[in-house]
């Protein structure tokens, strides 16, 4: 609804969606939203207020235009999160690019641009990041050792 209202986000080159500083509109609607944790009675007033105002101020922000994106339908953005969605759960697995555009239903060049457009990253250097990352999981939160989160 309010991406509607905003408008169609820009078309061609954008930066890939990655991790930056809080814009500050971003931390004052949320530290409002927390604080109101502390007041329950003005809950059914202010809540539904505050994260419309929350939702505006992503949508506003540097990232806006990508978050716009990936709640089109058929989208690049979504096509390719519904890839990284299946990359997720089966990370263990061997998934070739082909399987991974077919699913995004882009041919392998064109799925491999637009992953790296959003990620930032390859298609298989995204699924290392995360065999990485859930090795690091094991090894810190269920003493694995580094030869036993290598092959979990």
């Amino acid at each position: 609804d309010l991406s509607a209202q905003m408008g169609a986000a820009p078309l061609g080159d954008h930066a890939p969606v990655r991790v930056d500083p809080t814009d500050a509109e971003v931390a004052d609607v949320a530290l409002r939203l927390v604080r109101l944790l502390e007041r329950p009675e003005a809950v059914p007033l202010l809540h539904a207020p505050l994260v419309r105002e929350l939702h505006y101020w992503l949508l506003a922000g540097r990232h806006g235009a990508a978050i716009r994106r990936l709640g089109w339908p058929g989208s690049h953005v979504q096509r390719v999160a519904r890839a990284v969605a299946v990359l997720r759960t089966d990370f263990a697995q061997s998934l070739p690019v082909e399987s991974l555009a077919a699913l995004a239903g882009m041919s392998p060049s064109s799925f491999h641009q637009h992953f790296r457009a959003v990620t930032s990253l390859s298609p298989l250097q995204f699924q290392k990041q995360l065999r990485l990352i859930e090795a690091r999981r094991l090894m810190l939160s269920e003493g694995a050792s580094a030869s036993g989160a290598a092959f979990a």
